[in-house]
């Protein structure tokens, strides 16, 4: 598969910039020209920023599955190579070839890493965020924060109470979403840090803030 840096290069006039700024995350140029997708969503044990933004981005994969004769199982969603609680769950006779990304961007759209994955997996946060705000009214609204030991947590629950929500929010409204996003991840992933879970809802209440009602083009 292509580098992520060369992916930085010819993406950036079709990728939207959720995608744009989880490859930039990486953290060096050096590790960007070893550093590729498929490695990113198959490294077993951990995960980091790209396969949560991915899934958002309602990406599809083909697989070539061996078992005496090789056959493709084709497009197949990200997620479904993934448990319940954001682990790899590809069987080792398996290879993906073929990444299926959708481009289109929403209205809102927030990537932010805190934290060393690699070094500190601990106390590190990564989140993706997008939603669409026609008339200032949120709709498919999705978040993936993901935690390096744990997994990921898509908040399902949540993001279908932030539908119809008008935007901006009120103070109250942001600090009785973000009690029932910390109730969701320690549902969830009882195991995550209280520095992990602080800094979830200090990037969540950062996105919802920053919500404006779309200016509609005549």
């Amino acid at each position: 598969m292509v580098n992520t840096n060369r992916l930085l290069d010819v993406g950036n006039l079709i990728f939207s910039k959720l995608l744009l700024d989880t490859l930039a995350s990486t953290t060096s140029s050096i590790v960007r020209d070893q550093d590729t997708m498929g490695g990113a969503i198959c490294t077993p044990g951990r995960r980091f920023s790209i396969p949560g933004t991915l899934i958002l981005m309602n990406t599809d994969v083909d697989i070539l599955k061996v078992e005496g004769k090789k056959h493709t199982i084709p497009k197949m969603p990200l997620r479904r190579i993934y448990d319940n609680q954001g682990q790899l769950n590809l069987e080792p006779n398996c290879l993906i070839t073929k990444l299926r990304i959708e481009f289109e961007s929403s209205d809102f759209e927030m990537f932010k890493s805190v934290g060393a994955p690699m070094r500190k997996p601990k106390s590190t946060v990564i989140c993706a965020l997008r939603c669409n705000l026609s008339s200032g009214m949120i709709s498919n609204m999705q978040l993936c924060l993901t935690f390096p030991l744990e997994g990921m947590y898509f908040a399902q629950e949540l993001c279908n109470d932030l539908e119809g929500s008008q935007v901006p929010f009120s103070l109250k409204k942001v600090l009785e979403f973000s009690e029932k996003l910390e109730e969701g991840i320690i549902a969830k992933f009882p195991s995550v840090t209280p520095l992990q879970r602080e800094r979830s809802i200090k990037i969540f209440q950062q996105a919802l803030f920053s919500m404006k009602p779309k200016i509609e083009q005549n």
